[in-house]
């Protein structure tokens, strides 16, 4: 039984991780087909784990988590944004929007029902937050006991990724199999702050100027 709830909550860490590697950011990819990827992500994360000496080894597991987990709630805030605003999540302004939300949801399905719906919404960032590096901790531990075979699977999985980038092998539409999109989307969301920041600076700079209207009467 131990060793069925051991291999159990393995397969939930696996999931979990492939998720934030290779999940899209919009709903309408959102398809099983989008999961078929090889994220070269996650053989980098293998081969240095393998290298590491175990305690900086566990330390960029937790890293690795926290990071999967972040991003796993911004696709997620990207999707909800896209399906209700037509834009991606801005991650420098649209916080504020979280008040206003709440108020929102509260007074279009109630209190008890609105409690339960934030509620329900905390309860999934916390989960991803949480348990995202907890999972990468232990699929770290399964590569430490399974060294040589751990090796075996990097230099394998490896060839195959190189493979499809050559041949440009996709599943759905331009996806493409051999994957980077985890580096890709966060490496994206960290250029897009100087311009969002930008925009909120030029936005407030706007909303503060002189009007040259301000002085005309209204009945003019």
């Amino acid at each position: 039984m131990r060793r069925v709830l051991g291999g159990l909550l393995t397969a939930l860490a696996f999931l979990l991780v492939w998720f934030a590697l290779t999940a899209p950011d919009r709903v309408a990819l959102l398809t099983p087909l989008a999961f078929v990827r090889l994220p070269v992500e996650a053989i980098a994360f293998v081969a240095l784990v393998l290298v590491l000496p175990p305690r900086a080894a566990r330390v960029a597991a937790v890293c690795v988590g926290l990071v999967l987990g972040v991003l796993s709630v911004l696709k997620l805030l990207d999707m909800a944004f896209s399906e209700t605003l037509d834009r991606r999540f801005d991650s420098v302004v649209d916080w504020g929007y979280l008040g206003p939300l709440t108020g929102l949801v509260v007074d279009s399905v109630g209190r008890t029902a609105g409690v339960g719906v934030l509620a329900s919404v905390a309860m999934l960032v916390l989960v991803l937050v949480v348990a995202t590096p907890l999972a990468v901790l232990r699929l770290r531990r399964l590569v430490v006991r399974h060294r040589r075979a751990s090796w075996r699977g990097v230099a394998a999985l490896t060839v195959v990724w190189a493979g499809c980038a050559v041949l440009g092998l996709s599943v759905v539409g331009a996806t493409p199999v051999a994957s980077t999109s985890a580096t890709t989307y966060a490496v994206g969301e960290v250029r897009r702050i100087p311009a969002e920041v930008a925009d909120q600076r030029a936005f407030a700079r706007a909303t503060t100027a002189h009007d040259p209207l301000d002085d005309v009467p209204a009945d003019r």
